[in-house]
């Protein structure tokens, strides 16, 4: 059952949200780097303390739940003892799935904030808005509040890594082939 979000937090100051937004940029190309998806997040308190951070290792674990916004919330409630992150934000490099949401969701998450919107990701090779397509609307009133904060070169970090048709091919190249029925 989803934890109901405490009213949702905010950090008030323009250049701590963008320190963090920075920071969830820089985590998504060094990634890329190192051969991953180009996405990264952090769970932050109101006054910016990082209690959190992840990277996509979807590829790498071949864990389809490896996204960086559930990596920061697993880190966070690692660090914290707990599976309650009420109160605390998630940023992300970019606007996080429909998959990523629920689960800032269920952990209690008050707000969301990111850098690259799903469009800019989409035009990138990475395009996961099949999955809002087939909430919508109830996708689009999800709680916890995202809002959109452009970063400027935060778009370059999607450029970093190997471009997929769309997420499903990229995922696809994980999967195993069946033949047949039942496989």
């Amino acid at each position: 059952m989803a934890r109901t979000p405490v009213a949702a937090p905010v950090i008030e100051d323009a250049a701590r949200l963008e320190a963090l937004l920075r920071r969830a940029v820089a985590l998504a190309a060094r990634n890329a780097a190192e051969g991953g998806a180009p996405f990264g997040a952090l769970v932050a308190a109101p006054d910016g303390t990082i209690l959190g951070e992840g990277v996509n290792t979807v590829r790498r674990d071949h864990d389809p739940l490896a996204h960086a916004e559930v990596e920061a919330l697993r880190d966070a409630g690692r660090r914290r003892r707990s599976s309650d992150l009420s109160g605390l934000i998630l940023v992300a490099s970019a606007e996080p799935c429909v998959l990523c949401r629920a689960a800032a969701r269920v952990a209690g998450i008050g707000e969301i904030r990111y850098a690259v919107d799903r469009d800019a990701a989409a035009a990138r090779g990475y395009d996961y808005r099949d999955g809002y397509a087939l909430l919508a609307p109830a996708a689009e009133d999800m709680r916890p509040t995202c809002r959109h904060h452009p970063v400027p070169g935060a778009e370059a970090a999607l450029g970093a890594a190997p471009k997929a048709a769309s997420m499903a091919a990229s995922m696809a190249a994980d999967r195993p082939i069946r033949r047949g029925r039942g496989g």
